[in-house]
């Protein structure tokens, strides 16, 4: 099974350390094959309603990664009470039907507490959109999680290992309710 991580921030680094660290509890739980994909390091194309399969470069390389990624566990900051404008657009970019079925993490960081309710009034609605199961529980890390870039606070570290786990368990559901191969494998410890 292939997991897609994301991380939608051209700038910063706290939500990706996140992503990675969620994407570190998935690798070490299971078989599944997981890449962390960072937004800044990518050079992506406006969407502008063309055909996504007709774009080149960096937007077709991120394209081809949604469409064939099994799972995803996506990151954003929140910028006024929002997603970021870069991975809106690879929402915006992506097919319609490259996220039917599959199951979605969300994660989000940002400076003021009252921003968690954007994973439920953001990022729902998409992964709604796209008819995309989504774990419950999807993980809110404020700058005070965090010392010298690291994730410290020991309560997110849990939840995050919790929506890599639970992420495993959801794909597993659907795949297996749907007949979709390549089951994800939970390693036993």
């Amino acid at each position: 099974m292939k997991v897609l991580a994301i991380s939608g921030s051209l700038s910063g680094s706290k939500t990706y350390t996140a992503v990675k660290k969620a994407a570190q509890f998935l690798e070490e739980a299971t078989n599944a094959d997981v890449e962390v994909i960072n937004l800044a390091d990518y050079d992506l194309q406006f969407c502008d309603g063309r055909d996504p399969l007709s774009y080149g470069g960096d937007t077709k390389a991120v394209i081809e990664k949604v469409i064939n990624a099994d799972a995803f566990i996506i990151g954003t900051p929140i910028y006024r009470g929002s997603l970021t404008g870069a991975l809106k657009n690879v929402f915006d970019l992506i097919p319609n039907d490259s996220l039917k079925g599959k199951a979605i993490g969300f994660i989000a960081t940002g400076g003021t507490y009252h921003h968690y309710l954007a994973i439920e009034h953001q990022l729902h609605p998409l992964a709604s959109y796209f008819r995309s199961p989504v774990v419950p529980g999807g993980v809110y890390a404020h700058n005070d999680h965090f010392t010298n870039g690291e994730i410290t606070d020991q309560d997110i570290l849990r939840r995050l290992k919790d929506l890599a786990e639970s992420l495993v368990l959801l794909s597993h559901t659907f795949r297996e309710r749907y007949g979709i191969e390549q089951p994800v494998i939970p390693r036993r410890n």
